[in-house]
């Protein structure tokens, strides 16, 4: 195989060819490796939704959903659309985008995640508090900006430069 080395900025990098590949789809033995594990999600999930689907038919409230489940109900608080993780869930950006999507008081439907597939209910939404000090606020993102223009003043400078920095060669 070919093996080529390459000097970036304070780094070198060893580039080597592993596989050549005809252009175009490529056959499934070469990628059933890489899809597997998607696929096998993918239909985990399809079973997991026709389960919960069926246990949300006839259901009144979540509780009633998770005794047909044997799974317990585990409320959650202070979801924050930006910021969509759920605690034991992790990152789920589907399910928080349809929890503020949905409205208080009705089950939602089976969605799948990222981890797995989820049923809700929302009992409310409560609005942020107001900024008390925006003074403050402001004056921390004009130092943050003034500090990132600086930075990027410098590299600028920097691009421009005919200057070879070669201590990555002798340190």
């Amino acid at each position: 195989m070919l093996d080529q080395v390459y000097q970036m900025d304070n780094s070198f990098v060893v580039a080597r060819v592993t596989d050549i590949r005809p252009k175009g789809t490529l056959p499934l033995d070469a990628v059933k490796k890489d899809i597997e594990p998607m696929v096998r999600n993918l239909v985990k999930a399809k079973m997991l939704k026709e389960k919960v689907d069926k246990a949300l038919q006839g259901a009144a409230n979540i509780d009633q959903v998770a005794q047909k489940l044997a799974k317990p109900a585990t409320p959650v608080q202070n979801i924050v659309f930006s910021n969509p993780i759920i605690p034991g869930g992790g990152q789920e950006n589907k399910v928080v985008g349809a929890v503020f999507g949905s409205q208080p008081g009705k089950l939602s439907k089976a969605i799948d995640g990222e981890r797995g597939v989820y049923a809700f209910s929302v009992d409310g939404f409560t609005n942020p508090a107001p900024l008390a000090n925006t003074y403050k606020q402001k004056e921390i993102m004009m130092q943050a900006t003034a500090q990132r223009s600086l930075g990027a003043a410098f590299q600028a400078l920097q691009d421009k430069s005919d200057i070879k920095d070669n201590r990555v060669k002798f340190y």
